[in-house]
């Protein structure tokens, strides 16, 4: 058969073809954490957060290049000229008008987590602490770890946890309970299993002292009149993509790798869940 090389290309993809030197370029900001956003050996930035967003990207129109930087960096870095988007921003009251929530991505239930053996009061951890699901006692930690920039870290401030200490990494955090230089991690089931199994640390005796709350990771960015259309193309571009045989060959290839830590994952109106999460309101609201 013989055409045009544009005019096959057409035909076969179903649809125009763009040069990629024409299509607008973006920049994508990522927190390194396994499974979800992971540099490869020659630096080529993979996962599924990663993944999740080019596709949306490419739906949309952008050309992206991918950044990894720690959390408190990323937060920063996003305040540029620059057309720049970013995964894993958790939606907040406080953080609600700052932000175009474009995605939902993952919905995760967070808790404080302790040794098995460490005690809230200075004895034994009662049942009651096990099971605790409010914010009431967090005072009554001794020192709590947090990622640096984290929103946790102002949950623990605002309820009156004094000695809140922040790292780098999760890595970092995780490892600092385990060596018994922070008392407990605000951290998640599913976050514990990721960097215990990745760092190849012994997690058996870390244990969930306090449920908190549901918390939506989100694809974001910064509220401005420059970022408006941007965030208009890309919030379609995602509506879009959790219908299309691309979405199904992502968790395809990435549920699998989540099932092996352990935890329940789910997937809820394009969402992926993990833990127990029953109340369907948050997905109304979210």
């Amino acid at each position: 058969m013989q055409c045009f090389v544009g005019f096959c290309l057409y035909f076969f993809s179903g649809g125009p073809v763009i040069a990629e030197e024409s299509l607008t370029p973006i920049e994508l900001l990522t927190s390194p954490l396994p499974i979800f956003s992971v540099q490869q050996d020659n630096g080529h930035m993979s996962g599924y957060s990663v993944e999740y967003a080019r596709s949306i990207f490419e739906l949309a129109g952008y050309n992206p290049t991918v950044t990894p930087l720690p959390f408190a960096r990323l937060i920063k870095h996003m305040d540029k000229s620059d057309i720049v988007v970013a995964t894993g921003i958790a939606r907040t009251s406080e953080r609600e008008d700052d932000f175009f929530w474009i995605a939902p991505m993952t919905a995760n239930v967070i808790g404080i987590f302790s040794i098995v053996d460490y005690s809230v009061h200075g004895g034994t951890m009662s049942d009651e602490h096990q099971q605790n699901t409010t914010a009431e006692g967090f005072d009554t930690l001794n020192t709590v770890g947090v990622l640096r920039g984290d929103y946790r870290g102002d949950i623990l401030r605002d309820h009156g946890v004094k000695n809140v200490v922040e790292y780098n990494s999760w890595e970092q955090a995780v490892a600092a309970v385990l060596k018994g230089r922070v008392s407990s991690v605000f951290f998640s089931e599913l976050g514990i299993a990721l960097i215990c199994k990745s760092a190849g640390f012994d997690c058996a005796s870390l244990k969930q002292i306090y449920t908190y709350d549901i918390q939506f990771s989100y694809m974001a960015m910064l509220k401005t009149d420059q970022n408006r259309e941007h965030a208009i193309k890309l919030t379609t571009a995602a509506e879009r993509l959790i219908s299309t045989l691309r979405f199904e060959q992502l968790l395809k290839e990435w549920l699998p790798q989540l099932e092996l830590m352990g935890t329940k994952v789910n997937v809820t109106e394009g969402v992926i869940t993990f833990g127990k999460i029953e109340n369907s309101e948050s997905f109304a609201n979210k």
